[in-house]
């Protein structure tokens, strides 16, 4: 919303609610679109729904990425490979890391470390925004974040260990 409110010429036309699956954010993009024909920007609530946009767009001879910007949320790899490929504009959501920060945190405090002695009780972190230039980069770093063992940052595994060092 704080784009739309920083730029006079945007409009939200509509919200819709949805099942958040690709068939639906086609079914609702072709139904949108008979609305308001005029969109240059459809923002999904998720990748999946974007993806179904984008679907829709092709069917209509409208060029996702081109003539009508699309984007969602999730950083999903079937997003970023679609934001790769131009299909859509950008995908958005906290840094995969943050994710796995919280689940090191709520482990050890699972087994009685609690992690409020040490730290903040909020984490804070900025959203990651992938576009054409960032997507592949994203991808790499997703695929490394999956070889990562990450007990090494764990206090219960890491005795010695009074920070958490992420």
């Amino acid at each position: 919303l704080r784009a739309v409110n920083e730029n006079r010429g945007a409009l939200i036309a509509q919200t819709v609610p949805t099942f958040w699956t690709p068939e639906e954010g086609r079914d609702m993009t072709f139904r949108l679109l008979k609305r308001y024909p005029e969109v240059t920007v459809i923002w999904a609530a998720s990748d999946q729904l974007s993806l179904g946009a984008a679907e829709a767009l092709r069917i209509m001879d409208i060029r996702p990425g081109r003539d009508v910007l699309t984007g969602g949320l999730d950083l999903s790899l079937a997003g970023l490979e679609a934001v790769s490929d131009g299909t859509l504009t950008a995908t958005v959501a906290s840094e995969p890391l943050v994710w796995a920060q919280i689940t090191v945190c709520l482990y050890d405090y699972m087994r009685g470390i609690d992690f409020i002695d040490i730290s903040d009780s909020e984490i804070i972190f900025t959203p990651k925004v992938a576009q054409k230039a960032s997507s592949r980069e994203i991808i790499r770093d997703r695929k490394r974040y999956k070889q990562t063992d990450f007990r090494k940052f764990s206090r219960f595994h890491n005795g010695k260990s009074t920070v958490y060092d992420f």
